[in-house]
């Protein structure tokens, strides 16, 4: 079982908790600023374009990691909680508009309109809409109306 296997390999440093926990696995992390030319430029054609897919791979990766660790959690954790209880069709409806209003239309706001390119499409994907999923699933929870969902069997 899970159980039994996690309890015979606690001693992996995957498995441990503290400061030895995070760097473990940031250093398998491939797309790492430090490993992020050597990667790129497997894909790149000419020395142009492997600089400026370097640069905007590691500002890419930076912003998704910091909002990953931010605001990704109240993002998708609370609609999984208010699915859960039975609240499926405020996080469904929620999530499709977020999706479009946001996500969709903020993209074309800051990559075509603004100029920002791949980075405000980025931005408007990775931490505009993640914050506002938050703020509305976080609104939900505290109003207390998944208490009068029920899963229906």
């Amino acid at each position: 079982s899970h159980t039994r296997w996690m309890t015979r390999h606690r001693d992996w440093p995957a498995f441990s908790e503290g400061p030895a926990a995070k760097p473990h696995w940031i250093g398998y992390c491939p797309l790492h600023p430090e490993t992020l030319p050597l990667v790129m430029k497997i894909y790149a054609s000419s020395p142009n374009v492997a600089d400026e897919t370097v640069r905007l791979a590691t500002i890419l990766t930076i912003i998704h990691g910091v909002a990953s660790m931010i605001v990704w959690e109240p993002a998708f954790c609370l609609p999984a909680f208010l699915r859960a209880t039975g609240d499926a069709r405020y996080t469904m409806l929620f999530s499709m508009i977020s999706m479009w209003a946001v996500r969709v239309l903020f993209a074309y706001i800051f990559g075509i309109t603004l100029g920002w390119g791949v980075i405000g499409v980025w931005l408007a994907h990775s931490v505009l809409d993640w914050i506002v999923r938050s703020f509305f699933f976080y609104i939900r929870y505290r109003s207390n109306k998944w208490e009068t969902k029920a899963i229906r069997t």
